[in-house]
């Protein structure tokens, strides 16, 4: 039961018990770490991405990285599969989107975020959520959000050539988002609109916009 803070400005990641709040030790990190996610499969693994683009795989048993790759230069969101085979980590710089092998590390694909916003204007886009469905609940799918585009892309990754479908037009400048417990619906932040858009992962389409009265910034953790 360990609980990792992220030490952003130290480069590190404390670790704690989570049972007694001991502080275990520090993990070497890169730049403002941002985001975890842990082994689905394999409690030894977990892997962290800092803002300045690295990559580490770390194992749990050491407390040390035991591998590290290089994904952009501006890296915010960081997902793995259900069944532990793929990590998909997001960019705002490039405008990318990669997909790695989790035991290697090795980038299997960089998919471009480019699309046309709601004004129908071909831009580029920073990803700022990455997400996993549950192939039990729902689907093998990474969800990516694009946030000058305003659309939102399911990725099939039970797919050799991991195949995308977009919903576009789902709001003005989206910012993080979370999926219902069920993994039934992705709620997702379009600040700029003072809503959050309801997609139907199953059918791939927006059912529902929530008016906030106030710019949304939800937490993965919000349902």
């Amino acid at each position: 039961n360990l609980m990792l803070v992220t030490e952003r400005e130290a480069r590190s990641i404390a670790v704690f018990d989570g049972d007694r709040h001991e502080l275990l030790g520090h993990i070497p990190a890169s730049y403002r770490a941002h985001g975890y996610v842990f082994h689905p499969t394999e409690e030894r693994w977990v892997y962290n991405v800092g803002r300045d683009g690295w990559l580490f795989k770390i194992d749990l048993y050491t407390l040390q990285p035991v591998a590290k790759v290089r994904v952009g230069q501006d890296s915010r969101g960081l997902a793995i599969s259900d069944d532990g085979r793929y990590l998909i980590a997001g960019n705002f710089m490039p405008r990318t989107a990669v997909i790695l092998d989790a035991d290697t590390l090795e980038p299997l694909k960089v998919i471009d975020a480019r699309g046309e916003n709601p004004e129908g204007e071909e831009v580029e886009a920073r990803i700022c959520i990455t997400s996993d469905v549950s192939p039990q609940k729902v689907g093998p799918y990474f969800i990516i959000a694009l946030k000058e585009a305003g659309q939102v892309w399911r990725i099939d990754y039970s797919e050799p050539d991991f195949p995308i479908e977009k919903v576009k037009n789902v709001g003005h400048v989206l910012h993080d988002g979370f999926l219902s417990p069920d993994n039934r619906f992705f709620y997702v932040a379009a600040q700029e609109d003072d809503l959050m858009a309801v997609i139907d992962v199953e059918k791939w389409e927006v059912v529902d916009r929530i008016e906030t009265g106030a710019t949304p910034h939800p937490g993965s953790g919000a349902t």
